[in-house]
């Protein structure tokens, strides 16, 4: 089965973030289904399902170890994407595994905690711990 797979995961915007930032984890729940309603019929013990049309997608991706100028850069790529910066809301192309094929939503991204593992003194720079970043489909 052929795909359109272009060997990059996320895009921000126009830009795309190269493969390199990211860790070993990666992980996407693509096209998740909100359940409005659920019961079941009392004499037949049938399920009945009421859900929304509407397809979210999480997404969480670990970023390796960075120093500032790389937690810099990675920033500036995620910026080409910034739709609202008050809500934190970007316009993110992804690969969906669900459909096998890019798919292109507005996301939130919430607080994400930076942890320092050590400053560098002599390169004059900070190297962050690995991190998550996670991606909320609006």
């Amino acid at each position: 089965m052929a795909t359109n797979f272009e060997g990059w995961i996320l895009k921000f915007g126009n830009t795309i973030l190269p493969n390199s930032f990211l860790s070993n984890s990666y992980s996407a729940t693509p096209n998740q289904r909100t359940e409005l309603e659920a019961y079941r019929d009392d004499y037949t013990q049938n399920l009945y399902r009421v859900t929304s049309t509407g397809l979210k997608t999480k997404i969480e991706a670990n970023i390796k170890p960075l120093y500032l100028e790389d937690k810099l850069k990675l920033q500036s790529i995620m910026e080409n994407g910034l739709e609202d910066e008050l809500q934190r809301k970007y316009k993110v192309t992804y690969w969906n595994d669900e459909t096998c094929s890019y798919t292109t939503g507005s996301f939130y991204i919430p607080d994400t905690t930076y942890s320092i593992y050590w400053v560098n003194k002599k390169r004059n720079s900070i190297l962050y711990n690995s991190f998550k970043l996670t991606l909320i489909q609006y």
